[in-house]
């Protein structure tokens, strides 16, 4: 785990400081590049560490869903369409900031899919939802718009930049490759949810997720 600096979390590669995430890249006056860790709120954070209770800053949504052995583990199954994971239903604010997730192992069949959500927390504004279909293919709902094939990466990302909101994956957490990046209102608040879901009557087993947070 990290230290708390201030009221933040500094992150960075697991090779340099026990830690695994970093948010990009950047270069300095003299264009070199570095790695630029990323800056995750201490009151949404969790590396899934410590073995207990699941979504202890939120709550958890279906059965299935528990902490062990250093993940968070979302067994689906069902006879009807259903989604399970955890809510973080506070209110965050997400304006020039970001949600990662780190995905160890997402649902590989196609009735199923692994989710990001951030919706707002007041009726009417906007949600943002980055999906990974089962298969081969990563999608975002229709207000962000875009869709990526290939197999799944485990970083996962929905951020805040300036005028639009900005859906990402990437392979080592430096390196983002952009699903869809649109103009749109970002809502005062927040809720975000994790967790995976079936579209049809199946068990397609479980999805096991590393770490999530809020970052920028």
């Amino acid at each position: 785990m990290c230290d708390a600096v201030e009221v933040r979390l500094v992150l960075a590669l697991a090779v340099l400081s026990g830690c695994d995430v970093v948010f990009g890249l950047e270069r300095n006056e003299e264009g070199e590049q570095s790695e630029r860790p990323a800056f995750c709120d201490v009151a949404l954070f969790d590396d899934f560490e410590t073995n207990g209770l699941a979504c202890a800053w939120g709550v958890t949504v279906e059965e299935g869903v528990s902490q062990h052995d250093s993940v968070l583990e979302v067994r689906v199954t069902g006879t009807r369409p259903l989604f399970a994971g955890c809510t973080a239903f506070r209110g965050y604010e997400l304006t020039e900031r970001g949600v990662f997730l780190k995905i160890s192992s997402p649902l590989r069949v196609d009735t199923a899919y692994t989710a990001l959500g951030v919706r707002g927390i007041t009726e009417g504004t906007s949600s943002f939802k980055l999906v990974f279909d089962g298969s081969t293919d990563f999608y975002v709902n229709d207000v962000l718009e875009g869709s990526r094939d290939g197999e799944p990466l485990p970083w996962w990302r929905i951020r805040h930049e300036g005028a639009n909101v900005i859906a990402e994956v990437s392979a080592d957490a430096m390196t983002w490759e952009t699903i869809a990046n649109k103009p749109t209102t970002i809502p005062p608040t927040v809720a975000i949810d994790i967790g995976a879901g079936i579209n049809a009557a199946s068990s397609p087993g479980s999805a096991t997720f590393d770490s999530f947070g809020i970052c920028n």
